[in-house]
């Protein structure tokens, strides 16, 4: 069958929502750190308070301070983010991989479903050693979204054990962890350490989706233990 004019925007909707819904911060933060990896520029086109829009390509995101440093034609603008109120990334099809981690798929396949959640809870279990995964599953939002989002933080979690245990320092302090407690729907994330659960908090927007901030686990997981 023809694919009518219709399916193709909203093929492009569904591609579209595997974006983490995060904040400007966040996704400066992501632009900072790939550029710190790669030269690779990104431009971006900045609405403020006062009426100015500013373009440039970022040069530097400080977090602390919440200051966005452009480039633009030989000039340099340190914008406070606070006054920005649009964020538009120029050229974004080149970002997507970056934005999804790389989950940029056909909306043919399906988001997972509880019971494969489910199962991908139980291999985690088993190949992280853990006694046990606490998930409030009654409190999940039932949406394909919230389920994608919880399908990229099991496979986080893993690479991320993989990774700090692979010498003898991370191995030793993982090993005190013997249960993995996600909490879900709170107000910001973070994970915390606590004897031998380790907390992982999963934040809710305005509309109950779930999201984690993509590749971020490791750094706070290292910071915790």
């Amino acid at each position: 069958m023809a694919e009518t004019p219709r399916e193709r925007p909203v093929d492009e909707l569904l591609r579209l929502r595997r974006v983490w819904p995060g904040s400007a911060a966040d996704l400066f933060q992501m632009l900072e750190e790939q550029l710190s990896i790669r030269p690779r520029s990104s431009a971006v086109r900045l609405e403020c308070s006062g009426g100015q829009t500013l373009h440039g390509e970022v040069v530097r995101y400080q977090a602390q301070s919440r200051t966005v440093l452009l480039a633009h034609q030989g000039t340099l603008s340190w914008v406070d983010l606070n006054q920005v109120v649009a964020v538009t990334l120029v050229h974004a099809e080149s970002w997507l991989q970056d934005l999804t981690r790389g989950q940029v798929r056909g909306p043919s396949e399906p988001a997972p479903t509880r019971l494969q959640l489910r199962r991908r809870v139980e291999q985690l279990m088993k190949h992280l050693q853990l006694t046990s995964f606490e998930l409030p599953w009654q409190k999940l939002p039932d949406d394909d979204q919230s389920s994608r989002h919880l399908q990229l933080l099991f496979q986080e979690i893993d690479e991320c054990w993989q990774d700090i245990s692979s010498d003898a320092m991370g191995k030793k302090a993982l090993s005190k962890i013997r249960a993995i407690v996600l909490e879900v729907g709170s107000a910001s994330t973070g994970v915390e350490v606590h004897d031998s659960r380790c907390h992982i908090r999963m934040a809710g927007d305005a509309e109950g989706l779930l999201a984690f901030p993509p590749d971020s686990l490791k750094a706070l997981l290292e910071k915790a233990l």
